[in-house]
């Protein structure tokens, strides 16, 4: 998302594998796609590499 945009969050609604979620990793917010395989669960943004929890 450029800089200046805003999002619009429901905390209500519970992510499943392929949602885009807002996460806050190391203290910052991110905006990743929620991916659930079995028991791991991954974060991956659009163009970089994933993030494993």
């Amino acid at each position: 998302m450029p800089d200046g945009c805003l999002a619009i969050v429901d905390k209500a609604i519970r992510p499943y594998s392929g949602s885009i979620v807002v996460a806050v990793l190391d203290g910052e917010f991110t905006v990743k796609r929620f991916v659930k395989q079995g028991g791991v669960i991954m974060l991956h943004p659009k163009i970089q590499t994933s993030v494993q929890l």
